[in-house]
């Protein structure tokens, strides 16, 4: 495969619908895993972002594909870890994920996709 036909494929991810209810791991660089969920008739990415050796952690409002990310539509929050003095190292991925849907949980309400979600990563630990 060529490197032109590579990248029409990369930007054809990028402008589907993530699937919800499943972490997307993107091991470009930055290293990057995002989660797709409905809540309450919104749509949100809870965003995680190696930096250095420590993860960063956003939730996304308005967008369903990584596309929409260039959008004026989407609202970022501020690095919600960070905010909340929570530092994981690279290997901690599984710990940022229970905390990334945590802080979503208190922010805007319990969700039935975190909760099950929540279960398959404690039992994947």
């Amino acid at each position: 495969m060529s490197a032109n036909e590579n990248m029409k494929t990369l930007q054809g991810w990028r402008r589907e619908f993530l699937a919800t209810n499943c972490w997307q791991n993107d091991y470009g660089w930055p290293r990057q895993v995002i989660l797709r969920i409905e809540h309450r008739g919104v749509d949100y990415l809870l965003y995680l972002r190696l930096r250095g050796h420590y993860w960063e952690g956003y939730v996304i409002r308005g967008s369903r594909s990584l596309s929409d990310l260039s959008l004026k539509v989407t609202c970022w929050s501020c690095d919600l870890l960070r905010y909340h003095w929570l530092r994981y190292e690279e290997h901690q991925l599984v710990q940022a994920k229970q905390a990334l849907a945590g802080i979503f949980q208190h922010r805007y309400g319990r969700s039935s996709q975190l909760a099950a979600l929540s279960n398959q990563i404690v039992t994947l630990a």
